[in-house]
């Protein structure tokens, strides 16, 4: 089971590695950005921080943070379709990752049983026009978000039954900055059907919103692999997303754009 365990973590349901999805694409920050409209450490200063977080949802949250650019970005994944598919957004030409580790608990072998983050993806296009021609894109996209995807998919020699959830909606635009949050619930059940399969279940809830050159997503993800009620999202945390992605937009706004 240790490696249906590892082969689990690069299932192709991308909805099921929202956990990992803000923490693995660590590259290295490098120099003669000039041509990008913002800087790294602009990007930086406008991110997810640990002080933005209530201290009621972490005793020790902690930090990591990730800058890619050009060949170095992917596409990001907004949801999947009713194939198990991943939804894109457009590869932006920048990308920052903050990433706020908030609990996590991991077995006798280091994979986690609970682990629960919340983190911020700014991605940046050349140019305003670009940014809000890839935001009409992702809002059409959205439509192809399944609502309910519940059957059995093949990943090598594993049988892999996905039971998911997903909602989205418009969210009011603040301060011009248009939004929509998506809403998943995904339970994964990877095995034969006997009793030791591994079984995983993530709660996430994203606010996506367009601002100057970026779209920006605040993601808050719960995952376990204890029950799918200890995995659900609680009001607090989907309200914490939709207020953050406020404040990251309001940051990224205040930027100096360069020409």
């Amino acid at each position: 089971m240790k490696k249906q365990a590892a082969l689990l973590r690069t299932a192709t349901l991308g909805a099921a590695a929202m956990v990992a999805s803000g923490i693995s694409l660590a590259v290295p920050a490098t120099a003669g950005d000039v041509r990008l409209p913002l800087t790294e450490s602009q990007l930086r200063s406008a991110s997810l921080k640990i002080s933005d977080v209530p201290r009621s949802f972490s005793d020790n949250p902690s930090r990591t943070l990730a800058y890619a650019k050009g060949a170095n970005t992917n596409r990001f994944e907004m949801c999947v379709d009713s194939d198990g598919e991943k939804v894109f957004g457009a590869r932006p030409a920048q990308r920052m990752n903050s990433t706020v580790s908030l609990a996590e608990e991991l077995d006798a072998d280091g994979s986690p049983i609970k682990q629960r983050v919340v983190s911020s993806d700014i991605y940046g296009y050349t140019s305003v026009a670009v940014a809000k021609k890839s935001w009409k894109k992702l809002t059409k996209a959205t439509k192809r978000c399944a609502k309910v995807i519940n059957k059995p998919f093949q990943q090598g020699d594993l049988k892999i039954l996905a039971d998911v959830t997903q909602k989205t909606k418009k969210l009011m635009t603040i301060n011009g900055s248009p939004g929509f949050p998506v809403k998943q619930q995904v339970a994964i059940d990877i095995g034969s059907g006997a009793p030791d399969d591994v079984k995983i279940y993530v709660g996430g809830f994203s606010a996506y919103r367009q601002t100057g050159t970026t779209i920006l997503r605040v993601q808050f993800a719960n995952y376990s692999t204890q029950s799918k009620s200890q995995s659900k999202i609680k009001k607090t945390w989907a309200a914490f997303t939709r207020d953050e992605s406020v404040t990251v937009a309001d940051r990224v706004a205040q930027l100096s754009v360069r020409n």
